[in-house]
């Protein structure tokens, strides 16, 4: 959990040596991060999705469809998901919680496997 009523710099001074490096790496590598707002944006969060739970190295055994993911995604005031973009392609998505008292819940995290060098959940 972070509590976010410490600002940006403060937080990422916090972070271990490791995350701020990859976190420079991802935004050098041309990762752009962006909130999900639109239907265009769940269809690409569901698309991340489903090719990180396809690879043979996962062994995803719960169940879920679209139509659970956009009922979460209706949730915004509590619950928000950010893509990650590389040229322009979503290759990574993150969840997150937000509690009332300022606290956020970093929920999970996916990324399509050929893209993991780039860092993108990192930033």
């Amino acid at each position: 959990m972070l509590d976010l009523r410490l600002g940006a710099e403060a937080l990422f001074k916090q972070f271990h040596d490791n995350r701020k490096r990859n976190i420079r790496a991802a935004i050098r590598n041309g990762i752009e991060v962006s909130e999900e707002k639109t239907d265009e944006d769940l269809a690409a969060y569901w698309e991340v999705y489903r090719g990180w739970r396809e690879t043979e190295r996962k062994k995803v055994r719960a169940e879920s469809s679209f139509t659970q993911v956009k009922k979460v995604h209706e949730l915004s005031a509590i619950h928000r998901r950010f893509l990650a973009r590389y040229k322009g392609k979503p290759i990574a998505a993150t969840s997150v919680r937000f509690c009332p008292t300022g606290l956020i819940e970093y929920a999970g995290n996916f990324s399509l496997d050929e893209f993991i060098g780039l860092r993108p959940n990192d930033l």
